[in-house]
Formats: C-alpha cells, structure tokens, sequence
C-alpha cells in the first residue's frame, strides 16, 4: 500500500489539472498529483540544497525552485516535469534570490534580489534572460503575476503595490502604486504567501493576529450552585482573594 508524502507550499498547474507540492520527509523534494486525487503522487528530482518550490512555467512543463547556493546566497532554478526531468539555473548570482514567479503567457519572469543591499523587484524577459528591469524603488518583496501578465503585484512592509509591465515594444515598467496597507502575515521574501483572483480585483492573505495584553483562562468552577447559595467567593487564576 503506497503513503502519500507530507506536503506543502502548494502550487496549481496552470490548467488547473495538477499540484505540485513540497515533500519535507524523505525521498524527493517535489511531489505531483491530479487535482481531484485519482491517482497516486509523483515525485519529482530537484537537485540542490533545501529546493524551494516557487512557480509554474506558463506551459505546465516545468517548476521554478529555490536552493542555496554552494557559493552563492539563494539561486533560481527550473526543473522539467515530463520526460528527462532536466534542471538548469535560471538566475544564479552571488546574491539572494528568490520569490520567483513566472508570468502566465510565459515572457517574463519576476524574482526578489538583494544586489543594492535591499531587497527589490526586478523582471526581464523568459527564456532569453534578457532585459532585466528593476521594479520596486525603496524595496520590494513577494511578486506575483496578474492573469494577463500585464500588472505585477509586490508587497513593501504593510503595502500592496502594483505596477503595469508592458513588452511592446521592449520590456518596460510603470511607477509603482500603493493599493491598500494592512497587518498580513509575510513568510519572508522566499515566497508569496498571498494569491490574487483572475480578475486582480480580490486577494487572498492571512491576516496578522494581534498578541493579546492579557492572558485568557477557562475555568472550571465545581459545584457552582452551592457557591451561590453558600455566598462563598471564588479566586480565578490570578486574581487575589475577595
């Protein structure tokens, strides 16, 4: 009998047939499965250390990862998911990359570096790597594509921004925009950790909890209609005696 893998960080292929997942026990760091789980999951080789899914290419051929570098800080590689499961760098510098995430009609490619010494966007055109753009102005993290590969979205600390992105006639951004600041939870700059609908109007994220200042107790309070009859006082977790 075959035991399915642990998972998560889950990605939808973009026919929205498959998911691709992330395995931290043992064997293969990746993992897919038809979406309504007809049939078992197929691990998938990534070579490098602690892959990191990151993105779909636009075809369903193949996955944009994550792995630290050997003698660089984080680097972007793809891996093919049919046939030969070949994997090659993407974007391998001796800094920080990540966040990757391949735009829907396949042109473009966003990632996350720390060149200047801060994190900021950049895009530049897929496959050719050629073109590349810097996004973000004061810094920038978690980019994700719109549907038409026209808008790109990024967050900078409680900011929502966006920023058109053009390929007529040459790779080109506009200026970044503020659309909406709140408390939601970030992973880090590694990944996403928010989505947007097709039509770009709604987003999905996890809303920060506030710690509270004071602790919360359940209490058990036996033989309570006694007490009541009796008029003896009661000392919570805490409290002083009455």
């Amino acid at each position: 009998m075959s035991v399915d893998p642990p998972g998560l960080n889950p990605h939808w292929s973009p026919d929205g047939t498959r998911i691709a997942f992330e395995n931290r026990g043992s064997g293969a760091p990746f993992f897919l499965r038809s979406a309504d789980g007809s049939d078992a999951a197929v691990p998938i080789d990534a070579p490098g250390l602690n892959p990191a899914l990151q993105s779909w290419s636009s075809d369903g051929r193949s996955l944009l990862y994550q792995i630290s570098g050997a003698t660089t800080d984080r680097d972007l590689w793809t891996v093919s998911v049919d046939g030969a499961r070949n994997a090659a760098p993407l974007i391998a510098t001796r800094f920080f990359e990540g966040g990757g995430s391949l735009s829907p009609d396949g042109k473009l490619v966003a990632w996350v570096s720390s060149e200047t010494g801060v994190n900021q966007v950049y895009v530049q055109s897929h496959p050719a790597g050629t073109g590349r753009v810097q996004v973000s102005v004061d810094g920038g993290v978690e980019p994700v594509w719109s549907r038409s590969s026209k808008e790109l979205f990024f967050r900078l600390d409680d900011k929502m921004l966006s920023v058109p992105v053009s390929t007529t006639p040459s790779l080109s951004v506009g200026t970044p925009t503020v659309l909406f600041e709140g408390r939601f939870e970030f992973y880090g700059g590694a990944r996403p950790n928010y989505d947007v609908s097709p039509d770009g109007q709604r987003f999905l994220m996890l809303r920060a909890v506030e710690t509270p200042s004071t602790d919360a107790w359940l209490v058990y309070i036996a033989d309570w209609p006694q007490l009541l009859v009796d008029k003896r006082p009661v000392t919570l977790p805490g409290s002083r005696p009455q």
